[in-house]
């Protein structure tokens, strides 16, 4: 019963998230049902050593972007941070997109907060290598939050916490702007 009712919170986290354009970025919107499956007996059939993590990416300023330079340049913007999400994004793991700007990375393994880090300067370095042709930058923010796996509450806690930890990293970007 816990394994089926944590089937089922992995997969009503990402209907919660569900949005409109997967056609656009090629990304899926939501945890296609066998998806969660997946990650649910990754869950299961982990080591007790084993971590689960999420990474939460969204898109700075997307709004001042389509109303300054119009939609489509929006969405070239979340074009590239789809790539950039994509770029540290393992066959293993599970990439989704979960609203118009906002992208979640979920696994389950052996995984460090080196490799986390590593993941995170990844992504910041592709942005910083694209933005040197865009004509108008895209920023992002990220967060991650790596845990011991937990059987009970699967994604949720590690997605609450990364999604913490994005909204810190886009407040002190917004802080460090203000002082400019």
């Amino acid at each position: 019963i816990n394994q089926q009712k944590n089937l089922w919170k992995i997969y009503s986290i990402s209907m919660k998230r569900q949005v409109l354009r997967k056609i656009m970025t090629k990304f899926q919107t939501t945890v296609s049902f066998s998806q969660a499956e997946d990650l649910n007996i990754k869950i299961q059939e982990a080591s007790d050593d084993a971590s689960i993590f999420a990474i939460v990416v969204d898109m700075d300023s997307l709004k001042n972007r389509n109303d300054l330079y119009g939609h489509s340049e929006g969405d070239n913007g979340i074009n590239l941070v789809a790539k950039a999400v994509s770029s540290i994004t393992d066959d293993t793991e599970v990439c989704v997109r979960g609203g118009g700007d906002e992208f979640f990375v979920l696994g389950v393994g052996g995984y460090t907060e080196a490799q986390m880090k590593e993941k995170v300067s990844r992504f910041k370095g592709y942005l910083e290598t694209a933005n040197e042709t865009m004509n108008i930058p895209v920023e992002a923010s990220i967060g991650y939050s790596l845990m011991p796996l937990d059987r009970k509450d699967g994604f949720q806690i590690v997605l609450d916490k990364a999604d913490a930890k994005m909204y810190e990293d886009k407040k002190s970007k917004k802080e460090l702007k203000e002082k400019k």
